[in-house]
C-alpha cells in the first residue's frame, strides 16, 4: 500500500480518536470505523482486488454515518477514495 493511502487512513484514525473524545455518545461507530481502518491496513497487502473492494465499502458506509455531524471526517474519506481511484483501486 502506497505512503500517501497510509498517511490519509491515519489521519482519518486522528480525526476519529479526536471525535470520540469530543463526542462520547458516538464512540461505538467511531470504533467500528476504527477496526475497518486497522483491517483494511493489516490486509491490504495480502487479499485480492475483490475484498478490497468490499473492505472500501465497508469504509465509505461506516464515514458516510459521520458525514452529517462530522464533515471534516467525510472530507478526509474523500480524499482517501480518489486517491485509491487515482491509483485504479
Amino acid at each position: 500500500m502506497s505512503q500517501e493511502i497510509r498517511k490519509n487512513l491515519h489521519d482519518v484514525k486522528e480525526a476519529l480518536n479526536e471525535q470520540k473524545r469530543s463526542d462520547p455518545a458516538r464512540t461505538d461507530q467511531a470504533e467500528e470505523l476504527q477496526k475497518n481502518i486497522d483491517s483494511f491496513l493489516e490486509q491490504s497487502d495480502e487479499i485480492s482486488e475483490e475484498e478490497h473492494v468490499n473492505m472500501l465499502q465497508k469504509l465509505k458506509h461506516s464515514v458516510e454515518q459521520f458525514e452529517a455531524s462530522h464533515p471534516t471526517l467525510g472530507l478526509m474519506f474523500e480524499k482517501f477514495l480518489d486517491t485509491l481511484s487515482n491509483m485504479g483501486i
